[in-house]
């Protein structure tokens, strides 16, 4: 064998094999540290980008039109309900027939949350006002706080036909779903 044709170090070769592998491993770590960051960091940007979404959409006032199958008016124990939802804060107004299951066991009044309250001058129809408060959370949900009460709903737009669909009422227990639609739309806040 000539000098030229010597077989290579096979104990550098080695160490120079490990510190390739090992810089191959510290750049793999780097870049795995850097899209886990990203990541994280675009999955709130789109969380946050959700939950504004969803708190524009539910600003405004809001008519009660349908609890489970059935139509709120006159053929219904509930004769109309209204929310007006702003910046974190509720304000609803909620009529009823004084002597029907919703006006005797259907809502939770009286509590901290009814500001006001009137019968007709004939007493078959009772006007509650109550409030609360809101916010809107990710996941198209918002939660409540209204008197006493604390609790989670799930809601669902229908942007063809402007109309929320909650499991869950505001206020009334009776089973859902229930289904408003937008009166007015408060105008843009601006930043």
């Amino acid at each position: 064998m000539t000098p030229s044709q010597t077989p290579p170090n096979t104990e550098e070769s080695w160490a120079e094999r490990r510190r390739k592998l090992a810089r191959r491993q510290m750049l793999f770590l780097i870049l795995l540290t850097f899209f886990t960051w990203a990541g994280l960091f675009l999955n709130r940007v789109y969380r946050n980008r959700q939950q504004q979404e969803l708190e524009h959409l539910l600003n405004g006032t809001w008519e009660l039109e349908q609890v489970a199958d059935q139509s709120v008016g006159a053929a219904s124990e509930i004769l109309s309900q209204k929310i007006t939802l702003l910046q974190g804060k509720l304000i609803g107004e909620t009529r009823i027939k004084t002597l029907s299951p919703a006006g005797t066991t259907s809502i939770p009044f009286p509590d901290k949350s009814v500001v006001g309250y009137k019968d007709s001058l004939d007493g078959e129809v009772t006007t509650f006002q109550w409030g609360g408060g809101y916010a809107a959370l990710t996941g198209w949900r918002v939660t409540c706080k209204i008197g006493a009460a604390a609790y989670t709903l799930n809601a669902h737009w229908d942007s063809k036909t402007r109309t929320l669909t909650l499991e869950r009422d505001f206020i009334l227990t009776y089973a859902g779903p229930f289904r408003y639609h937008l009166i007015a739309s408060a105008p843009a806040q601006k930043p």
